[in-house]
């Protein structure tokens, strides 16, 4: 019982000890008023003699003291060990001890001008200076109080401090509420408030990150790396659109907005983008701010359209679920702050040429690669704006079918994925690694769709204008034909419904020899038109090994052909650079309906030689090729030497160009930019009949005449084309790739001389994909073109079902034909001719009487 009573007494004591000592440090905190002199209740008459704080003037048993109560405080407590009472008498506003001051308030409230004060907002508008009545005012000692006619709300209380802060909340009906917090001081001088009025739209920015990832993937089209899946870094900016802007509703005053997707599909397409749902916000009088209250927002991507660059089109749909928290800035606006998922499908399909071109001599030397085929994307994101980085992702997937015609190798990859990451540098958090992709990749696949009871030659389908189904040469040609298809003379085209073309022709492709081993199939054929039937295909050169890549020009009625040749058999399976080394470039003459001259352009040459093109130069059928040391298909690694051939009485004349020390600008250049065929701008132009064409940035074509830009196709909506002329008038066209993998090729005429363009039209369209299409034109200004039409196997879509060699023929319209001269000039002439034959009748029957007469 001693031990319990001694401890709660000592307990009791160390409380009452302790009790003064918080006491003093609590008056002590607040006892240095932020007032200067002039506002203290009275005037200091001295200083602390312990701590410096002023003195004021006191009455009774403290007058004679020379410390400040909080010193006196201290030193008493410390010394005693027995609960005392605080000296009187008290604070009349806060009930402290006055120590004596003469005002009946203690040394604080003395420093913080305690007294009767009138504390004044006016209430103002911002936009035209006037004083808004009925504003509510909270805050100080007003709480709440109304703005009177003047706009000013007063209100005083007894007992007041001038030093500190107040926090002041000014709202009004259609005003931007204010919330501030200002000095006492300011409350009591009059504080002025400007309010805005409640503006019928918001824009609210979006706080985006910018994501940097690493994609690790196949590398298309270079055979050397084809097993080495390298990393490349990927930048998305912009993810969403910058900024939301909502707008009030009258009726409810919520502000309401439609959110606008400003790059989500450009993540790996260009697709319009369907945004269903809103962003709804209102004003919140009590925290004067914007509030975000509903900000679920669904959207759908749905891609369908024209694409430039590598992909021709694509099908599918993108579902991104989007949602945004509110986020405020130190100034209290409102800002959005949206996290990301993704998911769905898409298949994007291919059928675009690459090509670079180089000038060796007076030819144009091309690499070129078709691309067919299509990828069918998977893709699932989440991205929260980079708040937990490691978190982030971006993974795309898919499975692709490429077939990019360089020696008939396929790339083909089953089950592939690029997986982006975000790059996490060691200041932002702990390095790791990313799993590696898997990847499959054969050496060479399969020649394609045809068997040997699958193809068909069809000597009765005559080129003829073009329909929707199609009339095939050749069905399930196989999806390397490469045909190409070139007038023996001119032409014209018959009137009618079959409207078929009547002149000679030979159509050249690569055909699937199924009786060959798979290494060995391709074999260059032709076949001679009459005019009605197609004669037995023929083959060029049929040595036992592989042909690709034919080139033709038509002079005086002879064929010059140009194609590349392997020159051994392979047993099995080889690798791209032994294949491409054993490729040589062969050379022959169709006269007469024979196959004359060929020769060997490449015997003495090394390496792989490539990127050959065939032209009429100066009125002599010339040659140019690339050669490549080490077997690069895409001439990017290794030397390269430039060679050129003319044919001249009945030989071909070689010459080798100086060679090119570093070969590296031609195949990545097409690796790296994807370049499709007949790609022109402003600063990149293709040239026919001494006439430079391009693509303008809205997708129309041009073309410069007499110094002049002329818009030849203004709503052609492409970044590419192709042209083929008989040196007077010119034919350009194009492909546009639809819904479903359908693809229909537009063209248009133009004539230099006149400067005369026919409208664009469709001319091929027969609702699945177009490939390999090669065309030429006819001294009338008919234009042959062949091409493949291929059906799409399965809703994936990732091979060619059946793939038939196609021909077409399209004629010029009649007053592009003659030149485009106008009707009326004909006319004039043939009544000229009329006057003419009447006048000389009536002259000869004058003269016959008058000899009678004679």
């Amino acid at each position: 019982m001693k031990r319990g009573i001694g401890f709660l007494l000592s307990l009791a004591m160390l409380l009452a000890a302790l009790g003064p000592i918080g006491a003093g440090a609590a008056v002590a905190k607040a006892a240095e008023g932020d007032l200067p002199e002039s506002y203290y209740v009275q005037p200091p008459v001295g200083t602390c003699a312990s701590c410096g704080a002023p003195l004021f003037a006191r009455e009774g048993n403290w007058a004679e003291d020379q410390r400040c109560y909080d010193c006196w405080a201290n030193d008493r407590n410390k010394w005693s060990i027995v609960l005392w009472t605080p000296p009187r008498p008290h604070c009349a506003h806060c009930g402290n001890s006055t120590l004596g001051n003469t005002s009946g308030l203690c040394d604080g409230c003395v420093m913080a001008g305690c007294g009767e004060h009138t504390q004044t907002v006016a209430v103002v508008d911002k936009a035209t200076g006037k004083p808004v009545e009925g504003a509510m005012v909270t805050g100080g000692a007003l709480g709440p109080a109304q703005t009177d006619a003047s706009g000013k709300a007063s209100k005083s209380e007894p007992h007041m401090h001038l030093d500190g802060t107040a926090d002041v909340l000014v709202s009004c009906d259609g005003y931007q509420s204010q919330k501030l917090s200002v000095a006492v001081r300011e409350l009591a001088e009059t504080l002025t408030v400007e309010l805005e009025t409640l503006p019928e739209a918001f824009t609210i920015p979006l706080d985006l990150s910018s994501f940097v990832g690493e994609a690790y993937g196949p590398v298309l089209l270079n055979a050397e790396w084809q097993l080495e899946p390298l990393p490349f870094p990927i930048k998305v900016d912009h993810l969403l659109s910058n900024e939301v802007t909502l707008t009030r509703d009258p009726e409810t005053g919520e502000y309401k907005g439609s959110f606008q997707l400003n790059g989500l599909a450009e993540l790996l397409f260009q697709g319009k983008a369907a945004v269903e749902g809103e962003v709804t916000a209102r004003w919140d009088e009590e925290q004067a701010r914007l509030e975000l209250v509903n900000s679920d927002v669904t959207a759908s991507v749905t891609l369908s359209q024209d694409l430039s660059y590598l992909f021709l089109g694509v099908d599918g749909e993108l579902t991104p679920q989007i949602r945004l928290t509110g986020a405020y800035q130190e100034d209290g606006s409102l800002h959005l702050v949206p996290a990301v998922s993704c998911s769905g499908s898409a298949y994007a399909y291919l059928g675009k040429k690459l090509e670079q071109e180089v000038l060796a001599g007076k030819v144009k030397l091309k690499l070129g690669a078709e691309l067919t085929g299509g990828v069918n994307f998977t893709m699932q994101a989440d991205l929260a704006n980079g708040e937990n980085v490691l978190q982030d992702f971006v993974q795309l997937g898919g499975n692709l079918r490429a077939v990019a015609k360089l020696l008939g190798f396929e790339r083909t990859w089953e089950g592939y994925y690029w997986q982006y990451y975000p790059v996490v540098s060691e200041e932002d958090g702990p390095a790791y690694e990313p799993p590696q992709p898997v990847d499959r990749f054969p050496g060479r696949s399969e020649t394609g769709t045809a068997g040997e009871d699958s193809q068909q030659f069809r000597p009765d389908a005559a080129p003829a204008f073009p329909t929707e189904e199609g009339d095939p040469v050749v069905e399930n040609a196989g999806d390397h034909a490469d045909p190409v298809l070139v007038p023996l003379g001119n032409g014209s085209v018959s009137s009618g419904t079959s409207g078929k073309y009547n002149g000679a022709a030979a159509l050249f492709w690569v055909e699937d020899a199924t009786e060959r081993t798979e290494i060995n199939r391709y074999r260059l054929v032709y076949s001679l038109y009459d005019g009605l039937h197609w004669g037995d295909p023929t083959p060029v050169y049929d040595d036992g090994t592989a042909d690709f890549a034919p080139r033709a020009v038509t002079v005086n009625g002879e064929v010059y052909l140009l194609w590349q040749s392997a020159n051994q058999e392979f047993p099995g399976m080889v690798n791209s650079s032994e294949y491409a080394r054993s490729m040589d470039l062969y050379a022959a003459v169709l006269r007469d309906g024979q196959m004359q001259d060929v020769t060997n352009l490449t015997e003495e040459t090394g390496g792989y030689c490539g990127m050959h093109n065939l032209e009429v130069v100066d009125g002599n059928v010339t040659a140019g090729w690339l050669a490549n040391d080490s077997g690069d298909l895409l001439f990017a690694e290794g030397q390269n030497h430039r060679y050129e051939a003319v044919y001249e009485q009945g030989t071909w004349k070689v010459q080798r160009e100086d060679a090119v020390a570093e070969a590296s600008a031609p195949g990545m250049q097409a690796l790296e930019l994807m370049v499709p065929l007949g790609q022109a701008d402003a600063a990149e132009s293709v040239e026919a009949a001494g006439t430079k064409f391009y693509c303008r940035e809205d997708g129309s074509i041009a073309c410069e005449r007499q110094g002049e830009e002329l818009i030849l196709a203004p709503d052609a909506q492409t970044s590419s084309f192709e042209t083929v002329t008989n040196g007077e008038l010119v034919f350009l066209y194009w492909l546009h790739a639809g819904e479903e993998g359908a693809f229909r090729l537009d063209g248009a005429f133009y004539h230099p001389g006149t400067g005369k363009c026919s409208a664009a039209q469709t001319y091929l369209g027969h609702g699945n994909a177009l490939h390999g299409i090669d065309a030429s034109m006819d001294g009338g200004g008919n234009v042959l073109m062949a091409y493949q039409s291929s059906d799409w196997s399965g809703t994936q879509r990732r091979s060619y079902a059946s793939s038939d060699l196609m021909t077409a023929v399209i004629a010029p319209p009649q007053d592009m034909a003659d030149g485009g001269v106008p009707w009326v000039l004909p006319a004039v002439s043939g009544s000229v001719l009329v006057l003419a034959v009447v006048g000389a009748v009536i002259f000869l029957m004058l003269r016959n009487h008058r000899q009678r007469k004679g």
